[in-house]
């Protein structure tokens, strides 16, 4: 398969087994199942095995003790995640525990190290941001955490009707939040974004923001506007961004980004020159630049700079053109 089919957090193989939410019965023969794994979440951090020294997205059987300890301490409604080859997954948010040890500096998520351990776990287990770990996830693990980690910042930021401001419930196993005034019903909702590598003669541009980690440069992206095609929003976001007009756009593959809950579509678009008219509100800086620059830049030899991350659609795009699949 090529490597531009394959982007992270995109493979399929769980069965979401949807017309099970509205089920409670079958659900609770689910979570008591031996077989059924537990999977656990604290403010958007997933738990993480480190026995081996590379972090593998751990869960717990049903029978484990840290279970029901978490039931009763936090007091929450665990989701139902769906269901792998008869195996029943489940997520518990236990971000109501208060980790006495936790850092309150704010940092930006995507770049934030730290890990906590809760003292219920082995102590080689604990939360971090997975946005850290991407180069080091199975598929299957990216898969799970694509979509628990969606599924949890959607119940963050959804805890009130946005019909009448009461405060929502859980319903459908996590899959909705239903209103108990004015009856409105609310579903997950996911924000498509539009990322495309920019070719001309030769080279592809790359830029960034001035909120990301020093040095680092990706393909430009922006979220797509309402009655607006991904060939529009492509041609928009590029031209408010960079200045510049383009040509053929194709689509190429998309990648699920739970940071928070968007879906990457990426494309490629031929640019009518290389001149540049960068927005700074957008952009901090753009450049230009050739394969055998990029093959530079990531074999560590130019440490001024470096390209967007192992995992994020924007490197698989990068990476595709490097090797001349794209």
């Amino acid at each position: 398969m090529l490597l531009h089919e394959t982007p992270l957090f995109s493979h399929f193989t769980i069965n979401r087994s949807t017309l099970l939410r509205s089920k409670p019965a079958k659900i609770k023969q689910l979570f008591t199942n031996p077989t059924s794994k537990h999977y656990f979440v604290w403010k958007g951090k997933l738990l993480f095995d480190c026995n081996n020294e590379t972090p593998i997205l751990t869960s717990l059987n049903y029978y484990h003790r840290s279970i029901s300890f978490c039931k009763k301490e936090y007091n929450y409604e665990p989701i139902f995640l769906g269901i792998d080859k008869n195996i029943p997954l489940f997520l518990h948010d236990i971000s109501d525990w208060n980790d006495k040890k936790e850092n309150n500096t704010k940092k930006f998520s995507f770049d934030d190290p730290t890990r906590n351990y809760h003292p219920q776990f082995p102590k080689n287990w604990f939360f971090c941001e997975t946005r850290n770990i991407l180069n080091l996830l199975s598929f299957k693990d990216a898969e799970i955490c694509a979509i628990a980690k969606g599924i949890f910042e959607w119940h963050q930021t959804n805890k009130f009707c946005t019909n009448c401001g009461y405060e929502t419930e859980t319903k459908m196993q996590g899959w909705e939040r239903h209103c108990p005034v004015c009856a409105f019903k609310h579903f997950p909702r996911t924000d498509p974004v539009v990322i495309m590598l920019i070719i001309n003669k030769g080279k592809t541009l790359l830029g960034r923001s001035p909120n990301w980690p020093s040095g680092l440069y990706s393909c430009l992206a922006g979220f797509m506007e309402p009655g607006e095609s991904i060939e529009a929003a492509v041609r928009r976001e590029t031209y408010e961004e960079a200045g510049v007009t383009l040509n053929k756009v194709e689509y190429v593959t998309s990648q699920p980004w739970p940071f928070p809950a968007s879906l990457m579509i990426g494309c490629t678009a031929e640019a009518k020159s290389q001149i540049l008219n960068i927005d700074e509100k957008e952009l901090e800086d753009a450049i230009w630049v050739t394969r055998t620059e990029l093959d530079y830049v990531i074999n560590n030899q130019n440490p001024s700079w470096s390209p967007a991350r192992v995992g994020s659609i924007a490197r698989f795009l990068i990476d595709s053109w490097r090797h001349k699949i794209l």
